[in-house]
């Protein structure tokens, strides 16, 4: 065999890998883009709002290196507004992405009462806020609870680390079906 031919036979492997390569990128910039299309839909109710809590902090697993702890207090699964338990659910997933990105944190808990009011406490063991921390993410989670008449607030704790906490009250109606 010549040496052109063997150079000639990598570059076509070479060639097939780097097409292998672009057919796998772009099925996973295809699923990414899917990923994102669902994330900006309404959540379905087909799984109990306490299933879906638990879904969001095992997904969270990964990012953090730990699992969190997760509480539950009150009738959880009783009927909530759709719009409610999607905006809960994203809440969550920004307070534990942002404890993944920025508290450098080896535990974190989240909890959620049900009662008078809808409560979502998220807490960690990190660095707690720095000053230069950008507060977009933050604002988002604002104007998520003030749309649904709530309040939001984010405080160093004084153990170390940081708490979340994202409180909407319940209307008469959907606080008589949590008790």
């Amino acid at each position: 065999m010549s040496e052109r031919h063997v150079r000639g036979g990598r570059s076509e492997v070479t060639a097939t890998r780097i097409h292998t390569v672009i057919g796998e990128l772009d099925a996973t910039i295809r699923e990414l883009r899917g990923t994102i299309f669902n994330l900006n839909q309404p959540t379905q109710k087909a799984a109990s709002l306490r299933a879906q809590v638990l879904d969001e902090t095992s997904t969270a697993q990964n990012r953090l290196g730990f699992a969190p702890s997760v509480e539950f207090d009150g009738l959880v699964d009783a009927a909530l507004p759709d719009e409610t338990a999607a905006h809960l659910l994203a809440v969550l997933r920004e307070a534990l992405s942002n404890v993944a990105r920025h508290a450098h944190a080896t535990a974190a808990w989240a909890a959620v009462h049900a009662g008078d009011e809808l409560l979502l406490d998220v807490t960690d063991s990190g660095r707690g806020l720095s000053r230069s921390t950008r507060s977009s993410g933050l604002a988002n989670l604002r104007r998520r609870a003030e749309k649904l008449g709530g309040t939001f607030e984010v405080t160093d704790r004084p153990e170390g680390g940081t708490r979340l906490r994202w409180r909407i009250l319940l209307t008469t109606e959907e606080a008589a079906r949590t008790r």
